[in-house]
């Protein structure tokens, strides 16, 4: 990255040589990394939870159908 880049994000530049496997390491530590990961696991779980209310909701109609069949049964209509 450039110096301008670097300071618009307000990053400090990296002043060590980094050995390829030591790579993903730093990058697992790096604190933006972190939170990005945060905020991806949250929206993950509200899209985990409103997928199960979208669901809950389509077989919500087959449950009130069988409900009045079973009342209609048990009082022999």
């Amino acid at each position: 990255m450039t110096a301008e880049e670097l300071e618009a994000a307000d990053w400090e530049p990296f002043q060590l040589k980094l050995l390829k496997a030591d790579v993903q390491e730093y990058i697992d530590a790096d604190e933006n990394v972190i939170e990005s990961k945060k905020l991806l696991a949250l929206q993950e779980e509200k899209v985990d939870y409103l997928e199960a209310v979208v669901k809950g909701l389509s077989t919500r109609g087959y449950l009130i159908k069988n409900a009045i069949d079973w009342k209609r049964f048990t009082e022999g209509h």
